[in-house]
């Protein structure tokens, strides 16, 4: 577990994304809130195209609808803070 922490740790020191340049990202942020509200006002079409294609005749759980939407929020969210 001590090499996973470790090496995870190193991964994530690594990687350098500067988003607070002082610039906005407003491709990126239009994306997240697309994608965000996507998930937030449809998230059984959503779980279809992520998860629902690799099963035959599947359904998603009430559980897996609940998260669906709590991700659109947080994409918007973040959406939010990338587009300003």
């Amino acid at each position: 577990m001590i090499h996973l922490t470790t090496a995870l740790r190193t991964l994530l020191v690594g990687i350098k994304i500067n988003l607070s340049d002082g610039r906005s990202h407003p491709i990126a942020g239009l994306l997240l809130i697309i994608i965000g509200l996507c998930n937030l006002c449809r998230p059984e079409e959503m779980w279809h195209l992520s998860e629902g294609w690799k099963f035959k005749d599947a359904e998603p759980s009430e559980d897996a609808i609940l998260w669906c939407r709590v991700g659109g929020v947080i994409a918007i969210i973040v959406g939010v803070f990338v587009l300003f």
